[in-house]
């Protein structure tokens, strides 16, 4: 899971560039800016990603993107209404300034 502490040689678990489910080696943590950075490597390469990415099983990572998911359905569909029940309201307004328009034209 998310800011599990790992160890040096731990295979852990993340998402690459393109969103695909991928799997390297731990090396270390590293803070910097209130930050946490974590070195992984793979394929011979090492390199950096935000600790908070870094999972200890698939299935943990699964987990964690249901969660996200979910949260960004709810909020997308409390945007949907509260745009649908102001709709009307900026319809009105738009009516009432093109009459207010109106009569300052003739």
């Amino acid at each position: 899971m998310a800011n599990k502490i790992f160890e040096y040689g731990d295979i852990v678990y993340f998402l690459d560039s393109k969103g695909k489910i991928d799997t390297a080696i731990f090396s270390e943590i590293w803070n910097a800016g209130g930050e946490s950075f974590a070195y992984i490597q793979q394929r011979g390469h090492e390199f950096t990603i935000s600790d908070e990415k870094l999972f200890d099983s698939e299935i943990n990572l699964l987990l964690s993107l249901e969660k996200k998911k979910t949260k960004e359905i709810e909020t997308s569909k409390s945007l949907i209404v509260k745009i649908q029940n102001n709709l009307p309201v900026l319809e009105q307004e738009l009516v009432e300034i093109r009459n207010k328009i109106k009569k300052i034209g003739e």
